[in-house]
């Protein structure tokens, strides 16, 4: 396949409108810690009703990313409130490994 009809692909892959976007019912609700991220990325299908389809699962490998927050506001649910830093209108801690979640995508 010639390099600019894998440009092409790539692109109108890349910029294709999303028609089958994930259900509210799949993401974490508003007011819990992880409001508005993915339930189950791995189910993340905007091109085909399969998530195993190849543009599936190639969309997942582009947009979406597992990552630990370098850095996490003192609001997080269950946590003792803590001193302003500097420059900042919150107070903020280090990711843990428990604060890993799947981010991107939308």
């Amino acid at each position: 396949m010639p390099t600019a009809v894998r440009r092409a692909a790539l692109a109108l892959l890349a910029i294709a409108p999303v028609v089958a976007q994930t259900p509210t019912a799949e993401r974490w609700p508003v007011g819990h810690a992880r409001a508005g991220l993915t339930k189950a990325p791995e189910h993340l299908a905007p091109y085909d009703a399969d998530p195993a389809h190849p543009a599936n699962r190639l969309f997942r490998h582009l947009w979406t990313a597992s990552l630990v927050p370098a850095e996490v506001a003192h609001v997080v649910p269950g946590e003792p409130a803590r001193e302003l830093a500097e420059g900042w209108v919150h107070g903020k801690r280090a990711g843990r490994d428990e604060d890993r979640a799947v981010f991107g995508g939308d």
